[in-house]
């Protein structure tokens, strides 16, 4: 399972089936609104906003609510040393930086 992470405050929401999780921003709240009213998330998917921290304080209880998680989307954020190395501890072995982002996997070449 892919889980998509935004550390953008004006993040672009769009209709998925992969658990959604974006920090908190009044831009943010409101989409977030929207999308819950509006059913943007479908099926599986879920839309969670989280207070502002780093990826590596996130990423504990990111995994914790999506256990099946993969697959990680992240936007907004640098793949920093620090967060490479944590994602490793939780078996991601695939990194490969996007634009706005990165892309992590546990299976090679996945990312």
């Amino acid at each position: 399972m892919k889980v998509v992470v935004s550390f953008e405050r004006n993040a672009k929401i769009t209709s998925t089936n992969d658990p959604v999780w974006v920090v908190e921003s009044p831009a943010n709240r409101a989409a977030a609104e929207r999308a819950w009213r509006d059913d943007i998330i479908r099926s599986r998917g879920t839309f969670t906003i989280f207070s502002p921290q780093e990826m590596p304080d996130l990423l504990p209880t990111l995994l914790e609510h999506h256990a099946g998680c993969d697959r990680l989307s992240v936007r907004g954020a640098e793949l920093t040393h620090e967060t490479q190395r944590q994602l490793e501890a939780f078996g991601f072995v695939s990194f490969r930086i996007v634009d706005d982002g990165f892309l992590a996997a546990k299976s090679p070449d996945a990312a």
